[in-house]
């Protein structure tokens, strides 16, 4: 399973943003509107609203 991120718009740099899920299932993923807030971002400290198009993903490295 592979970790969700964004780039946080303060820093550029990438943050979690709390979600794990299969490389194919990003594409398909419609996620609630109303949920789409990262809560105090790990770069900056601040609230983050974000849209599906700038979601990634990264390897978790588990191996599994």
């Amino acid at each position: 399973m592979s970790q969700v991120f964004m780039n946080c718009p303060n820093t550029g740099k990438p943050v979690y943003v709390g979600l794990n899920m299969e490389w194919n299932a990003l594409e398909s993923f419609e996620p609630d509107p109303r949920e789409m807030t990262l809560k105090e971002c790990a770069e900056c400290g601040e609230d983050h609203t974000f849209r599906k198009n700038e979601l990634f993903l990264r390897a978790d490295g588990g191996g599994g």
